[in-house]
């Protein structure tokens, strides 16, 4: 510059870092850091527009690539996102490009790995409804726990088995994404159309192939057969049995009539004496109906 002559105001860009380095991030995650661009001229400083270049399909400006300005001695963060497509080392870089064609970039690197993945569990691996009417409906829930330090992902939920129309479990939009450390609630139902002993299974598919299993099951028993009100004048026992039932305290000729919870007829026996024994020995283990004049009680018959 020769004497006399004023120096004309310059805009300078400075940025903060030369290098923003992501480290390992999983393929299903999303890591973010910053530069700082700041104007250290005398003048207002044009960015024209910003450039990724090299694997830029990793990389991502969330505030877009356009131009802005910037007074002396002002600054802006620019966010910086990095997503890897896929495995491996990635190398980009982000340019800023002012009006009379300045180039400045900063380097950005990182490696996308494979995600590690959350381990679920299960609050109960059995459901069992019990008995309930046909056409009723019974709930109950289990709890799907991440126990793994990556996320658990819940791809599908489906029944299985010649029962399952009688089970049913809550809405759920797919897939369902679980942290580590975290859980969610699975309602489950049981709503019979027909009596008989009911099973299914609950398949959790998760983590792109893992697959567990819940067991559900259920009796559906015929309706209106229920306990009678009335005093008995006899006993049973043991109820639960097994391979014998004794009645104490009937009277001689009376009829005693067995039925299973389709409402068959399984047994019927004329008393002799004022004590019985029914041999069971030969019956499936579930739950029976004992009927005695008018009066009809519940047994169960066990293994």
């Amino acid at each position: 510059m020769k004497a006399g002559e004023v120096e004309s105001a310059q805009p300078v860009i400075t940025l903060s870092d030369s290098t923003l380095d992501f480290g390992n991030v999983s393929l299903d995650s999303t890591a973010v850091k910053s530069v700082t661009i700041t104007n250290t001229g005398t003048a207002l400083l044009t960015i024209s527009w910003m450039q990724l270049s090299g694997s830029d399909q990793d990389y991502s400006v969330p505030g877009g690539l356009g131009g802005f300005t910037l007074e002396p001695n002002h600054n802006k963060v620019i966010g910086v996102n990095f997503k890897p497509v896929s495995t491996g080392y990635k190398l980009a870089q982000l340019t800023f490009v002012d009006d009379k064609g300045t180039h400045v970039s900063v380097n950005l690197s990182g490696t996308g790995i494979e995600p590690e993945h959350g381990e679920l569990s299960l609050s109960s691996l059995s459901c069992d409804f019990g008995d309930i009417e046909v056409n009723e409906s019974k709930d109950t829930s289990i709890t799907l726990y991440n126990t793994g330090n990556g996320r658990l992902t819940i791809d599908s939920i489906y029944l299985s088995g010649t029962d399952k129309e009688d089970f049913s479990f809550g809405n759920l939009t797919f897939p369902v994404k679980i942290n580590s450390g975290s859980s969610t609630s699975l309602g489950i139902s049981f709503n019979p159309s027909a009596t008989g002993i009911k099973n299914a299974n609950l398949i959790i598919a998760y983590n792109s192939g893992m697959t567990a299993l819940v067991s559900l099951s259920g009796t559906s028993i015929i309706s209106g057969v229920e306990d009678l009100p009335g005093e008995l004048s006899y006993k049973i026992f043991p109820n639960p049995a097994k391979d014998v039932l004794r009645i104490n305290g009937i009277e001689i000729g009376k009829k005693v009539y067995l039925f299973n919870i389709f409402g068959n007829l399984v047994l019927e026996k004329k008393t002799k004496s004022n004590s019985m024994i029914l041999n069971l020995s030969e019956l499936a283990p579930g739950a029976y109906f004992i009927k005695i004049d008018n009066l009809i009680n519940k047994i169960i018959i066990t293994n």
